[in-house]
C-alpha cells in the first residue's frame, strides 16, 4: 500500500468503508474505470478518464464526493445517490444487458453497504452504551439496563433495525457450573 494512500483522511468511516480503504489493489468491474472499490482516484483523474458509460461516470461522481467529504453523513448521501443513479441505469431502456447487470450489482452493493454498516459509527455506539452503563452502575435489573443501551445505540445508528446483542453472562466464581451456559449456547448454535 502506498504511503499517499494511508495519509488520505477523506475516506469513509464504518466497517465496510474501513475494509474498502485497506484494499491494496483496485477491484473494478472488468472494462470499467471507476466502478468498483479501491479506485486510485487521483491517478485516474490526472490521466483524464471520464468513465465508459453513464454508470461509470456516476461511480466517478461518487468517488469525487468521497474525496471531498470528511463526514460519514456526506459519504452515506453519496452512497444513496449512487444507488439511485445505478437503479435509474438499470431501469433505462438505452442501457445494454451488461450495464444493467452491473447497475443492479452496484445498487445492491450500495444498499447493503448502507444497511449493514457502511459509515455507521460502531465505536460511537459502543461508547454511548458504555456511558449508559457507567451512569446506571447500581442498576439491578439487567434487562432494563440492556434496553437503555440498545436505545442509545439506536439513536447513534439512527435506525430501528438494531437488535439487542446476544451475550451469555458467565459467573465469576464457582467450579464446573459456570461454563455450562456457554456449552448450552454453543450446542444451540450447532443446531442452526
Amino acid at each position: 500500500m502506498s504511503p499517499a494512500r494511508r495519509s488520505n483522511k477523506n475516506k469513509g468511516g464504518g466497517l465496510i468503508n474501513t475494509l474498502i480503504n485497506k484494499l491494496p489493489i483496485e477491484l473494478h468491474v472488468p472494462g470499467y474505470q471507476y466502478c468498483g472499490p479501491g479506485t486510485n482516484f487521483k491517478k485516474r483523474l490526472t490521466r483524464g478518464d471520464k468513465g465508459i458509460n453513464l454508470l461509470d461516470s456516476a461511480c466517478r461522481d461518487h468517488d469525487i464526493a468521497y474525496e471531498r467529504s470528511n463526514s460519514i453523513t456526506d459519504c452515506n448521501k453519496a452512497d444513496h445517490i449512487l444507488e439511485q443513479r445505478a437503479w435509474d441505469r438499470f431501469k433505462s431502456k438505452d442501457s445494454s444487458l451488461k450495464e444493467k447487470a452491473v447497475a443492479w450489482g452496484v445498487t445492491t452493493a450500495m444498499k447493503t453497504k448502507r444497511k449493514i454498516g457502511g459509515g455507521c459509527g460502531y465505536k460511537a455506539a459502543i461508547k454511548a452504551a458504555k456511558n449508559v452503563i457507567k451512569k446506571n452502575i447500581g442498576e439491578k435489573n439487567l434487562l432494563k439496563l440492556s434496553k437503555k443501551c440498545v436505545a442509545v445505540a439506536r439513536k447513534t445508528f439512527k435506525t430501528k433495525k438494531t437488535k439487542a446483542p446476544r451475550i451469555i453472562t458467565v459467573p465469576k466464581k464457582g467450579g464446573v457450573l459456570p461454563p455450562i451456559p456457554i456449552f448450552a449456547g454453543l450446542s444451540a448454535l450447532g443446531a442452526l
